[in-house]
């Protein structure tokens, strides 16, 4: 999708650079304000404080970790008052409102579920929530409309230097993680896959045994002579080895080549934090 352009507009509304800060983005409703703790109470000035919305506050731990705290309301700055005696740690609040006033409590309550499971994945703040919020029931319509507005909320608190949820490399290298597999034994075979919508691709230099068992699946026995005469497994020593990337039709297929067994792929291939392809699969 291609980028273009945008205008942010910060305007200091105290006059200093600490203090309170309005953020406006070209063509977008919604609208940004960055509050410091001990400017809650002089905010009365500010009518579209009193509008439904999505706040955040920040602040640090003992150990000088950082946290955050997610809520919406119907009435921000009320609830925003009641936190100045409800919780210590925040010295921050970010607010995120619509200019038409056209969020409601349903709005709101999927923005702050989505933010709230969007920094929980990224792990970059201790997220000090007690409770998960669900999500509400909105229609197909409101959903693209609130996904847009998470969208930049996510963008101007970048702008406001917090950086709460992955970039998008960041997230890719994530989702990549999450989906690469590998296996491992003590007769020294090592391999590397990743499950794609197409298949399993074993990576390069994956070991293959040379052995095979003898109640080994004839296709297979088939499939891993046309490999080594395709020069796509090379004899290295005790092993075989992929020369090159290959795509397998299933977990089963590639573990069963590899291992020179007939094996159920899902109880062989293993995540990098110990979990087997079954019970990730069982879960998803």
């Amino acid at each position: 999708m291609k980028s273009f352009v945008r205008t942010i507009k910060i305007i200091l509304i105290d006059g200093i650079p600490d203090g309170r800060m309005v953020v406006e983005l070209s063509n977008w409703t919604g609208k940004a304000f960055k509050i410091p703790r001990n400017y809650i109470a002089k905010s009365e000035d500010r009518d579209e404080l009193m509008n439904t919305g999505l706040y955040m506050l920040f602040g640090k731990g003992k150990d000088n970790s950082d946290l955050i705290y997610v809520g919406e309301a119907e009435q921000i700055l009320p609830r925003l008052k009641s936190h100045i005696s409800g919780k210590d740690f925040w010295t921050h609040a970010i607010v995120f409102i619509s200019k038409d006033n056209n969020l409601n409590k349903a709005h709101v309550k999927h923005l702050e579920s989505s933010l709230v499971n969007l920094i929980k994945n990224a792990g970059k703040y201790k997220l000090i929530n007690t409770n998960t919020p669900t999500k509400s029931s909105i229609s197909e319509a409101e959903y693209a409309e609130v996904e847009e507005f998470l969208h930049y909320v996510i963008m101007l608190t970048v702008v406001l230097n917090y950086q709460i949820v992955n970039t998008t490399e960041e997230q890719s290298n994530q989702d990549l993680t999450k989906k690469t597999f590998f296996i491992s034994n003590t007769k020294g075979i090592t391999a590397k896959g990743i499950l794609t919508d197409e298949g399993f691709l074993v990576k390069q230099n994956s070991k293959v045994s040379k052995e095979t068992s003898e109640s080994y699946y004839k296709p297979y026995l088939k499939q891993r002579n046309k490999l080594k005469e395709q020069k796509i497994l090379i004899e290295e020593g005790e092993f075989f080895i992929f020369t090159k990337d290959y795509m397998f039709k299933s977990p089963s297929a590639s573990a069963s080549i590899i291992l020179g067994i007939t094996a159920n792929g899902k109880e062989h291939w293993r995540r990098a934090d110990g979990k087997l392809l079954k019970e990730i699969l069982e879960n998803d």
